[in-house]
């Protein structure tokens, strides 16, 4: 309405818009009386009785002239209803010019005195039962036509195999068996607590026969 320039002023209770509801009362009571009187039944007769007799009589009771006479309606100038009396969404055009409307795409067609539609920017869809869909920015509209967007496929990369390490011949796990003689827990820790024992009581015989034996053997578990 503000694009047509009507001011819209809203009736809200019943005593503002009296006229209407005094019209509504009187058919109401009067027609389904009048239609008796005539012997209607079907929706045709109804019709025919209110073109060429209803209509008449009821306005030569209850007319009334206007106090003013001059027309108030203004003539249409320039003005395209189709873009105005329609439904009107905001929507977004991507790079390529197309946009998603409930499930759907479409792409904005311009004609060649038409400037292109910027990229990413927002549009009014119109969408009309007459011109079907047409894109509107700023003052031009646009013609859209059904775009089938491809469907993204996904690089599928190749896996890597893991690179097999060979260990050399040297290697103490493959030669080291055969290299050094294996030791156990027991006896290597035996060996370390006689060269530690040569170290703190010096390198003779008889220092190391007067230990006891169950003192070595302690020594033993604490090491």
């Amino acid at each position: 309405m503000n694009e047509l320039g009507v001011n819209i002023i809203p009736a809200r209770s019943p005593q503002a818009k009296g006229r209407v509801e005094r019209l509504w009362n009187t058919l109401q009571s009067r027609l389904p009386v009048e239609f008796q009187i005539a012997g209607i039944s079907t929706p045709e007769q109804a019709n025919r009785f209110l073109e060429e007799e209803y209509i008449n009589e009821f306005n030569k009771l209850f007319v009334v002239e206007a106090a003013d006479k001059e027309v108030a309606f203004r003539r249409l100038e320039d003005i395209d209803l189709s873009s105005i009396l329609c439904v009107k969404e905001k929507r977004k055009v991507d790079a390529g010019g197309v946009f998603s409307f409930y499930g759907r795409h479409f792409k904005v067609i311009a004609d060649k005195n038409q400037p292109p539609v910027p990229t990413r920017t927002q549009i009014t869809v119109c969408i009309s039962n007459i011109t079907g869909i047409r894109v509107q920015y700023k003052s031009n509209l646009f013609q859209t036509v059904p775009f089938i967007k491809p469907k993204k496929t996904k690089l599928v990369k190749a896996k890597k195999e893991p690179a097999k390490h060979s260990l050399p011949e040297t290697h103490y796990y493959k030669r080291g068996q055969i290299l050094f003689p294996k030791l156990c827990y027991g006896e290597a820790t035996r060996k370390s607590w006689r060269c530690s024992m040569r170290f703190s009581l010096g390198n003779t015989q008889n220092s190391f026969e007067l230990l006891d034996f169950s003192l070595i053997k302690g020594l033993a578990g604490i090491i």
